[in-house]
């Protein structure tokens, strides 16, 4: 027979991950812990250190057996880019010594810009593109791909195709002109990561 004697078991996750954010944007997540001992027990995290993108509130929960208390997690990015990191210290009171205790508490995000590049059919970045000599009547084309690489979808529009070696020139009034630039799909959406 073995005896157990009665205390608190508080259960949550060590990390919380805001995942991807963009510069100046903000996020709250929540994090829920339960206790699935036969005591209450008493939570506290460290405060986040002054100037920290993160902070969590409240800082201490008293959370009975079954039950669960509820903490807002917030990130506040500013225009720093790359890896956000804090490790807040926890103190548990009330559980016993044969329970796993957290000692610590991840706050975690990645901030990235949202970027979009223009890239030729080699995937290679493109800045101008040669469509070569054209007689009249000839056509030719350039396959060129949009590539998002930030943490968001892009919408784009192309609003006026020009040339800027002394060919024709480009209406600007969306009349019936003759267009000798053109650009196929002239607007959409690029999905993060596409």
């Amino acid at each position: 027979v073995r005896a157990m004697l009665p205390g608190a078991k508080l259960v949550f996750d060590q990390t919380v991950d805001f995942g991807t954010t963009l510069p100046g944007q903000s996020k709250t997540l929540m994090l829920t812990v339960a206790n699935t001992g036969s005591r209450e027990g008493r939570l506290n995290f460290g405060a986040p250190p002054s100037g920290s993108k993160f902070a969590i509130l409240p800082l201490e929960a008293l959370v009975g057996p079954g039950d669960t208390a509820s903490f807002k997690c917030d990130i506040k990015c500013d225009q720093e880019l790359g890896p956000q990191l804090v490790k807040l210290p926890i103190n548990i009171n009330g559980s016993m010594g044969f329970f796993p205790k957290h000692t610590e508490l991840i706050l975690k995000a990645t901030v990235a810009d949202p970027t979009i590049e223009l890239r030729d059919a080699e995937g290679k970045p493109l800045s101008a593109s040669n469509l070569g000599r054209l007689y009249c009547g000839l056509e030719t084309a350039v396959r060129a791909t949009l590539v998002n690489g930030g943490p968001t979808s892009v919408n784009y529009s192309i609003a006026k195709a020009t040339e800027d070696s002394g060919g024709a020139a480009v209406a600007d009034d969306g009349g019936d002109e003759y267009q000798p630039l053109t650009v196929d799909p002239p607007m959409g959406r690029v999905p993060a990561g596409g």
